[in-house]
């Protein structure tokens, strides 16, 4: 099953997000990672390469590189992942500043399955940013202060079990206090910094890739669907960390004016939709 990934530069926690996948438990599922490099810079691009080339002899599958010669957008990005590999019945998506916790996968993906019935078309995870658990989000600074390498190149797959320590201390209370809770529950709006979802929905309409550079992509993709009766779920049992606001964030980028400006944007095509009828799936 694929996960795609879009990188555009942030080394540091991408390498945090690659790194975690090959050693945390995705489930039974096998992973094939797609990561799309958004045009970085050499050092993130090399260190992609060879990080691609590791992966061969981990527990995910041979992951598929895909180099854009310059920033297309996270939309762009995820199209050109899903016209690489077309098949399939789920995708993954995620952001590269997230790091998956033990089983993220696997509920995810029982949480579409048990809630098809409902027309769910897709399933997010609970996480520190995008909704309310209580846990302070923490700056990837202190959270290398745990860990100390030597350079930002050097971070180890042993290293992001310590830098989980640092993040959250309580983990087992935590994790345990969530699955008190049932198993799944109906989310209002999508959030695709990470979230698995039908493939064959994704091939049939794309994300718009006039939300460029990213913000709102996902929620104009779903408003579509969920006007004809679609909802998305959260698994409530499946943990992803994000440090959140990376992926796009950077010299040359004013994540305010962006966001405004998307916001915008989203507002007058949704005011189109409403206005024409809406199609089945």
């Amino acid at each position: 099953m694929d996960l795609i990934i879009p990188v555009f530069n942030r080394l540091e926690y991408t390498q945090v997000c690659l790194e975690s996948l090959l050693s945390v438990d995705h489930g039974v599922l096998k992973l094939r990672p797609i990561i799309v490099d958004n045009g970085s810079r050499q050092r993130t691009r090399q260190y992609l390469e060879q990080w691609v080339q590791r992966s061969k002899s981990s527990r995910l599958d041979q992951a598929l590189l895909i180099t854009m010669p310059t920033n297309v957008g996270y939309a762009a990005a995820v199209n050109e992942a899903i016209k690489a590999s077309p098949e399939g019945e789920y995708v993954f998506l995620m952001h590269n500043d997230c790091v998956p916790f033990d089983g993220w996968a696997d509920e995810l993906i029982w949480c579409l399955n048990e809630h098809a019935k409902d027309d769910a078309i897709a399933a997010v995870p609970r996480t520190n940013y995008a909704n309310e658990t209580g846990i302070c989000v923490l700056d990837l600074r202190k959270a290398f202060e745990a860990i100390k390498p030597p350079n930002k190149d050097a971070i180890r797959v042993e290293d992001i079990g310590l830098m989980l320590e640092r993040l959250y201390p309580d983990k087992a209370k935590m994790l345990g206090e969530l699955r008190v809770a049932s198993r799944a529950s109906y989310m209002p709006e999508i959030s695709s910094f990470c979230m698995a979802v039908q493939k064959p929905l994704l091939v049939r309409r794309p994300f718009d890739e006039e939300f460029w550079p990213r913000f709102f992509e996902d929620k104009y993709w779903f408003l579509e669907y969920e006007r004809q009766g679609c909802v998305c779920m959260a698994s409530n049992w499946s943990y992803v960390h994000h440090f959140g606001n990376i992926t796009t964030d950077g010299p040359g980028f004013c994540m305010i004016d962006l966001f405004i400006a998307n916001q915008e944007k989203f507002k007058n095509k949704v005011k189109i939709m409403n206005e024409k009828p809406s199609h089945g799936k």
